[in-house]
């Protein structure tokens, strides 16, 4: 499951190249690591993945240049992307670069904080991916060692990404509010009453925020838009757990929500904030949120989603890497 970030589509790529090399079992993790590289060299992950790359770069109508900045892009790892460096690297004028970073955050191949600055993507499958891509089209090596060294460095995934799926539900999250374009769905995905205008952001972006005492708190997705009435803004805490969000939490977020007020000047009338729990257990009943949570939310007008209303929301948007379900017996499912 850490391995694959969480995602159905990369585990079920996973699996089916056991079933294609004839296992009768997975039984540890290193097996698992040696399937994941497979699928990321030459397998259906990398069939998919290399599908739409190929489809944004002819988007982007720089096809060339665009590949070769996401490629060097990757290199930077957690790291700033710094324009510049990749301008000098592949011998382009860095406002042509700092074009192609902006068009490649906008189809959400890179992750942007405050629409400045240019981190890589949080899916570590795509990361990975893309990582393979550069050593085998831009630095020429042979699939062979690609392959061993990528073996290698998903051994030591353990450590490093611990909470990849957190990570990935934040990346889905982020993909949809890059994809709001002003159409009106149900309040049910938001667990109220009407219908929630999805509007069409100027900037998707998240950021950290002095809370009391100087403590650092991580906001972890926020879309914000101008109007007559000034700035309007989403604020969406993102929760992985593997227990409900309670009413402890919801304060949390809200004491968030007025930090990020004063910081940005945006009124808290003009934020609309959402709760987000990836774990779904309909035995627990709403989406892995308590009773107290939940009349604190509603109290303040805070919206809350579980993974199946994301899932809904996802596919609305054409976002095919749905999140993983839990059913009331405990069984995961696909949205």
């Amino acid at each position: 499951m850490t391995r694959c970030g969480g995602s159905p589509f990369y585990i079920n790529c996973t699996l089916r190249q056991a079933v294609n090399q004839r296992l009768t079992a997975v039984p540890n993790e290193k097996t698992v690591d040696e399937l994941l590289a497979h699928e990321l060299t030459h397998g259906l992950i990398w069939r998919d993945w290399s599908g739409q790359l190929q489809k944004y770069f002819e988007q982007l109508n720089s096809h060339l240049i665009a590949k070769r900045v996401l490629f060097h892009a990757a290199q930077a790892g957690d790291a700033i992307i710094e324009p510049e460096v990749i301008a000098a690297e592949v011998k382009r004028p860095v406002d042509e670069v700092q074009r192609v970073l902006r068009q490649l955050a906008f189809a959400d191949m890179i992750d942007t904080t405050g629409g400045y600055i240019l981190r890589n993507v949080k899916d570590p499958i795509l990361r990975e991916f893309i990582r393979v891509q550069y050593r085998l089209d831009v630095a020429g090596e042979p699939l062979t060692q690609v392959l061993r060294a990528l073996q290698a460095d998903l051994a030591r995934w353990k450590g490093k990404y611990a909470d990849a799926v957190g990570e990935l539900v934040e990346a889905r999250i982020a993909a949809l509010l890059h994809r709001f374009d002003g159409r009106r769905v149900p309040g049910r995905l938001f667990h109220t009453a009407g219908e929630v205008e999805l509007p069409k952001f100027a900037v998707v972006y998240d950021t950290v925020v002095k809370g009391a005492g100087d403590r650092q708190r991580q906001a972890d997705v926020l879309g914000s838009l101008w109007d007559a009435g000034g700035e309007r803004m989403w604020v969406a805490e993102i929760k992985h757990w593997g227990r409900r969000v309670d009413a402890g939490v919801a304060a949390e977020f809200l004491d968030l929500c007025r930090a990020l007020g004063q910081e940005t000047k945006v009124p808290q009338e003009r934020m609309t904030k959402w709760l987000v729990n990836h774990v779904l257990s309909e035995a627990e009943g709403a989406g892995g949120f308590t009773e107290g949570a939940i009349e604190a939310m509603r109290e303040a007008a805070v919206f809350y989603s579980g993974a199946a209303e994301i899932n809904e929301l996802l596919r609305a948007f054409g976002l095919n890497r749905l999140l993983p379900e839990t059913t009331a017996g405990g069984a995961e499912r696909q949205g």
